[in-house]
């Protein structure tokens, strides 16, 4: 009778450990399932055009410049912005996206922003460019709470790299947005703005040229 019970009570005890990591198991995989899958940055890529144009022009990907610009460095930058808009899946929806130019401080400067009601923008703003680490933005998505840092470098493997011309930003609202193909699409001017028709992805245009 004492060895039944024995062998009861080890099996027993078996049992409820089994029971144990079976259930803990369980609740580690519901665990993980439950996890949320990180937001993918909202940097897309960026396209380039060596000016703006007269009437329309065709841009090409920022990765194609070849040389950066040192001049710079002595002759600060000047940053424009010439348009922007959100894509037409989000013109509807809360949040948004935000540009804003890092100064060599650190510190992010208000610049452009993209919402649900329209675009607010400083319009012009000059900046000194650092050797190292080129001219630096803060892009922002506004709903994720999410951001990337866009650098315009002066090194030689830098990518893209810090030249006079304009500059379209494309911007990830979600994760279904992918990066356009530039030499499909065309910078077209509308008045005193702009414009890209259409853009598969939210953007912002911006100029950069020699401050001095």
């Amino acid at each position: 009778m004492r060895a039944s019970r024995r062998t009861f009570l080890r099996y027993s005890s078996t049992a409820a450990a089994g029971l144990a990591i079976a259930t803990m198991s369980q609740s580690s995989l519901f665990a993980a399932t439950r996890v949320r899958v990180p937001l993918l940055p909202p940097l897309l890529s960026v396209g380039y055009a060596v000016t703006l144009p007269a009437t329309s022009g065709r841009l090409i990907s920022a990765s194609s410049i070849l040389t950066p610009d040192p001049s710079f460095l002595s002759r600060d930058v000047r940053i424009c912005i010439h348009g922007g808009a959100r894509a037409d899946q989000y013109l509807k929806t809360p949040g948004g996206m935000a540009i804003d130019p890092v100064g060599t401080t650190g510190d992010s400067v208000f610049f452009w922003t993209g919402k649900r009601y329209g675009t607010t923008v400083r319009g012009k703003l000059v900046l000194p460019v650092s050797s190292t680490s080129g001219l630096s933005f803060s892009v922002k998505n506004l709903t994720a709470k999410t951001e990337s840092i866009l650098t315009l470098g002066l090194l030689s493997n830098s990518d893209p790299k810090l030249q006079g011309g304009v500059y379209v930003i494309a911007l990830r609202e979600s994760e279904s947005d992918v990066a356009p193909n530039w030499n499909n699409l065309e910078l077209v001017r509308q008045g005193n703005l702009y414009v890209i028709p259409n853009a598969p992805v939210s953007y912002a245009i911006l100029s950069i040229d020699y401050a001095r």
